[in-house]
């Protein structure tokens, strides 16, 4: 009995949470393994939040928008890069500037594009606190790589079309 109590708080739990965010559990059903929608339960209105979530590890951040073509055409490389740094025990993070998608949409992107790891929309507080950290958000498509401690090393790390030369970057900035 204990277990079924435990099971039906659980959905009630998730389901609350989904409807809350304007996210029916239809739309929920699509996420592919290994995504994670970070923002899905409550916004991440700063920074300091996002790192916090990611306390101890190192994160590369694709910040991109579903409009920006450029984006799009880096997620061709984003098999190799998730090789790379999964090897160097690297999050991936992936920012979605286009917080007015529809959830169904921004989903059929994930799967279409194969980008596994954790995603996030960005939340207008989250976009001006970043602007106060001296991180222009709106220059697209952007990357950002930030260590285990929180701190970014770099606002504009090399695009994943660079390849060698931007597995070297990350290197040479996890290394300093």
């Amino acid at each position: 009995m204990k277990t079924l109590t435990t099971i039906i708080t659980f959905t009630i739990t998730v389901f609350v949470g989904y409807e809350s965010m304007g996210i029916s559990s239809d739309s929920t059903e699509n996420i592919p393994d290994g995504v994670v929608i970070i923002d899905q339960n409550q916004p991440i209105d700063s920074f300091d939040e996002l790192t916090e979530y990611f306390k101890g590890k190192a994160f590369f951040i694709d910040n991109w928008a579903p409009w920006c073509s450029p984006c799009i055409q880096e997620f061709e490389f984003a098999e190799s890069l998730h090789k790379f740094l999964k090897e160097h025990n690297i999050e991936i993070v992936y920012l979605n500037s286009d917080s007015e998608i529809e959830m169904e949409k921004w989903i059929e992107l994930i799967n279409e594009h194969k980008l596994t790891g954790y995603h996030l929309r960005e939340s207008r507080p989250l976009k001006y606190d970043m602007k106060d950290k001296g991180i222009d958000s709106q220059r697209l498509p952007q990357y950002l790589l930030v260590d285990k401690e929180g701190q970014v090393l770099e606002k504009n790390t090399l695009r994943p079309s660079a390849s060698s030369e931007l597995y070297n970057q990350i290197e040479s900035l996890l290394n300093e």
